[in-house]
């Protein structure tokens, strides 16, 4: 899902794919898309203008977006999570879109499904699907 997504992110609006992945991805996919694996997600947070969430939920990722992990990102980035609601710590991003350290987020998963959380509802830089 990640490297269909880096596809048409890269071919289709001419982003610039950098990721991160805890094993090392070297691919002629990835080479055709001049894709850079950052060594670190801390890396990928701070570089990128939008953040688009592709693992396994579980205790391995849980949270593996929280209140830190946000501030690394720009203040005009947007995260996208179509992952596992539990990969993103909902407490900690409403807070930062209220606050807007982070410009937006579009989220079609979370915490606690299929209830949505009524402050999630009422931003208006957050997109929310079923």
């Amino acid at each position: 899902i990640g490297k269909a997504t880096a596809r048409r992110a890269h071919f289709g609006f001419g982003m610039k794919i950098v990721f991160f992945n805890r094993s090392p991805v070297d691919d002629e996919e990835t080479r055709a898309m001049s894709a850079v694996q950052m060594q670190t997600l801390e890396g990928v947070l701070a570089a990128s203008d939008f953040v688009s969430l592709h693992c396994p939920g579980g205790a391995e990722n849980r949270h593996l977006i929280d209140a830190r992990s946000l501030r690394l990102m720009k203040d005009s980035a947007f995260l996208i999570n179509t992952a596992r609601g539990d990969v993103v710590d909902q407490d900690a991003l409403i807070g930062a879109l209220q606050r807007r350290e982070i410009a937006g987020a579009g989220l079609d998963v979370f915490a606690e499904e299929p209830a949505v959380p009524e402050a999630l509802k009422q931003l208006e830089n957050v997109v929310l699907l079923p």
